[in-house]
């Protein structure tokens, strides 16, 4: 995105990211440092200089080493390396000490303005390691009005590491501060929860704390009086609780460092009632049910939470299950006692009780849906209704009961039924869990035989056919033609759109000719079918050709130029083909391109397609790959004009108009096509195609500047020498045995050569160096089509060659 120089002139242009290392997760700050890097490396003026503050984590540091080889792009500053930041914790120290006289003057009337001296300053400072966290937590310490500033800070003197650690006088003021505490227990639970938050389970929410702890209301700020320095605890009960600084919650999760005031992982029953709480809440606050605000009490909470054994799901799937009835439900349910005989013991007994009462056809539906695959989408809803025989907007209903454990979508949607979670689908499908709601799973025949009948079905519906059509007979036949293929299905299907009854005949009438046959023959036999019942099979061949030379897709523009017929013609005849040739719209035009590979296999077997696999012929290939092309960049009218022009320059040969659009394109430029026509020659007998000898002069002089043109033509040479038709030369041989040291040389060499060159460019890595067809090297070895650029024996770029190899010894080297 280019931004508009108003804006570059008056906005600032310093973008600062403050904790770097304590954004989300570690794929976020990755993602985060990825798109500041590509914006700042962009080929267009970037006016933002990003300052990132971050402690040296080992993603972050390995990202800056890895992008800073070969640039200069950036700096980097250890804070803690520097003198100059001992200076700054200095002067902060100095400042925040004068805010504390000032704010305290009535405990400290007989203090010296300078406390606390000089000598204390700097020992704090050397306690602080270049860390500003020791600075900004020592002071906010002090800073206390339950206890005298200059007490605190004696105790913080006083006080001498165990062991000598990178932390260890951090480590020794979070103890000291922890120990300022009167009742260390239950801050200990609150940090708990604190802790382990996260979006899915707030558990640092104040009015949360209370309710998991069993506390008073309004305690959490008594108890947390002490630890403001390091916490941010709000006055709002819905305000999360914050720790201020990382090092805080590294130093309570290790042990050796936090010692008595380690804070263990949030057990999974503490977590999961922090989980229950706000939804049981929600749950009875709504009017249709009339309960207590104390329901479900602290009992059935408790169970409840160790029920769930820390899983999400458990829960999810009980709230669901209890919103139509929740107390008779709940009570229902923790009457049960589930053997304790596995992990999911809890799972399968409330997946059960969902299941008891959910109906026959619920669970024809279930067996449906867990049938499903990329085959046979059994769990599409207007699939379901056919296949039992059944309204599609009955299926919620049928459904309602399963609402906790499967995804419904809304009726006249054609989004699938789902099921919520891979858990619930093992259940479902493990009879020692599932027990009596067991769902025994359709075979691979079973559900093609599902398949084949419902698309057959629709068929019936829309010719509005009997019941009985096509008869048991010609199911059978069917089926066994079509091998458990799902591609022979959809094709005949799509051919019976049109004259069943007549086109089923045909098919059921035809038979191999030989009995030992390839999997695919009966699909094959089914593709010739198809193909004889269109009206113009030449059209159809030559089409089907085009089609398959552009497998990515081909407009219908472009078809109706090669075939010289109207694009009416051709949509009709796509029409015809619509079994096995798809239509997809893309930027104003109509792109034809095949349902299936079968059928591009089907068109190289000339056994099978006959006629069909005829191949286009010389001048119909270089046609459409010139219509292909250029009806991108030009005008019709225009195209209409050049493009017969340019078929015939090109004498049979399909490089010409390969070579010709890759130097289009490079120049970007198509005058150049006009100069191109204009200079076009007839024929020689020096030559095979004279136009595409003067197309090589023309990129060859367009390309080269005059001081790189023998340099050039050496790499040019030594491509033809050691390449062979077989391997590559390397570009890292060119650099080093032409001594054309500066890479981005070699890189601007080849690619003004692209029309003729095919190379990759990586840097550190050996790039092949090829030519896009054996006529160009031929041009340069015959002196008098090449003329100037003649690198053959006898000229001055073949004896300088000669001379590098055998200085250098290149031929040793490359592979």
């Amino acid at each position: 995105m280019t931004i508009p120089r108003v804006f570059q002139a008056y906005t600032p242009n310093v973008i600062i990211v403050d904790g770097l290392d304590e954004c989300l997760d570690v794929p976020s700050q990755e993602r985060l440092l990825g798109l500041l890097w590509t914006a700042t490396m962009s080929c267009h003026p970037y006016p933002f200089d990003f300052i990132l503050f971050s402690r040296p984590e080992p993603h972050i540091t390995d990202f800056f080493d890895r992008v800073s080889r070969g640039s200069l792009s950036f700096d980097r500053m250890c804070i803690g390396d520097s003198f100059q930041t001992n200076r700054d914790i200095e002067t902060f120290l100095y400042s925040r000490f004068r805010e504390i006289r000032t704010k305290h003057h009535r405990t400290m009337q007989n203090v010296p303005d300078s406390w606390p001296g000089s000598a204390i300053i700097s020992q704090l400072v050397q306690r602080a390691c270049g860390q500003f966290v020791y600075a900004t937590t020592v002071t906010k310490y002090i800073d206390s009005r339950h206890a005298l500033p200059m007490k605190r800070l004696d105790d913080i003197l006083s006080a001498r590491p165990a062991k000598p650690s990178p932390y260890a006088e951090l480590d020794l003021l979070y103890q000291q501060i922890f120990r300022s505490c009167h009742d260390i227990a239950p801050v200990l639970q609150i940090l708990q929860l604190v802790l382990d938050s996260s979006p899915e389970v707030p558990t640092n929410e104040p009015w949360l704390i209370v309710k998991v702890l069993e506390l008073d209301a309004g305690s959490i700020p008594v108890l947390m009086i002490g630890l403001h320095s390091v916490l941010h605890v709000p006055n709002s009960a819905k305000e999360p609780i914050k720790i201020f600084h990382a090092s805080f919650a590294e130093f309570l999760r290790v042990p050796e460092r936090s010692q008595e005031f380690y804070v263990p992982p949030l057990p999974d029953n503490i977590r999961m009632k922090g989980y229950f709480i706000p939804r049981f809440k929600s749950l009875s606050a709504r009017r249709a049910h009339w309960l207590p605000q104390s329901w479900p009490g602290k009992n059935a909470l408790a169970s409840c939470a160790q029920r769930a054994g820390g899983q999400t799901l458990y829960a999810d799937i009980l709230l669901d299950y209890l919103e139509d009835d929740p107390d008779s439900r709940l009570d229902a349910l923790l009457c049960l006692q589930p053997p304790r005989t596995s992990p999911t013991a809890e799972l399968d007994l409330l997946c059960r009780e969902i299941l008891r009462d959910c109906g026959d056809v619920a669970l024809r539906i279930l067996q449906l849906v867990l049938a499903t695959s990329p085959e046979f989408c059994t769990n599409e809803p207007r699939l379901v209704a056919q296949i039992l025989d059944i309204d599609v907007d009955a299926i919620a209903d049928y459904l309602v009961k399963l609402r906790p454990i499967l995804h419904i979508p809304s009726t006249g949607t054609s989004d699938p039924i789902r099921i919520r979670h891979p858990s619930i689908s093992e259940f479902l499908q493990s009879p020692q869990r599932a027990q009596q709601f067991y769902i025994t799973p359709l075979s691979k025949p079973q559900k093609f035989g599902i398949y084949f009948e419902t698309m057959i079905a629709a068929v019936r519906t829309k010719h509005y056919l009997p019941q009985s059509w096509p008869g048991l007979s010609a199911l059978r036949s069917i089926l066994q033609k079509s091998g458990g293929h799902t591609v022979y299905v959809e094709t005949l299907t799509r051919h019976l759109n049109v004259d069943p009854s007549q086109r089923l005949a045909k098919i059921l009438d035809s038979g191999l000719e030989q009995p030992e046959s390839s999997p695919r023959s009966e699909l094959y036999l089914l593709y010739r079918l198809i193909l004889d019942s269109c009206r113009n099979p030449n059209i159809v061949s030559r089409l089907l050709q085009l089609v398959l030379k552009w497998s990515s897709g081909i407009s219908i523009t472009v078809i109706s130029k090669v075939l010289e017929v109207d694009s009416t013609t051709v949509s009709l005849t796509l029409r015809e083909l619509h079994p096995v040739c798809r239509l997809l719209h893309h930027k104003k035009e109509t792109m034809v391109s095949f349902r299936h590979a079968s059928f591009s296999d089907f068109l190289l077997n000339g056994k099978y397609a006959g006629p069909y696999a005829a191949p286009l012929s010389p001048d119909e290939n270089i046609k459409a790959y010139l219509w292909y092309h250029l009806s991108k960049t030009l005008m019709l009218l225009t195209a209409n004009a050049i493009v017969p022009q340019l078929v015939q320059m090109a004498r049979g040969q399909e490089i010409y108009a390969q070579t010709l659009i890759r130097y289009l394109e490079k120049q970007h430029d198509f005058v150049e096509l006009i100069e191109i026509l204009g200079d076009a020659r007839g024929d020689s007998p020096q030559s095979p195609n004279p136009d595409l000898d003067s197309l090589y002069h023309r990129i060859l002089r367009t390309s080269l500047l005059s001081k790189d043109r023998c340099i050039v033509l050496q790499i040019l040479l030594m491509v033809i020498k050691f390449d062979r038709g077989k391997t590559a030369l390397m570009s890292n041989c060119v650099r080093n045995y032409l001594r054309a040291d500066d890479g981005p040389l070699i890189y601007t060499i080849c690619r003004n050569l692209c029309p003729i060159l095919d190379f990759s460019f990586g840097p550190g890595m050996p790039c092949p160096i090829r030519f896009h067809h054996p006529s160009f090297p031929e041009f340069l070895l015959d002196e008098e089509r090449s003329k100037e650029f003649y690198v053959g024996p006898g000229s001055l770029v073949n004896a300088e060659v000669e001379r590098l190899i055998q200085a250098h010894g290149v031929v040793a080297v490359l592979p």
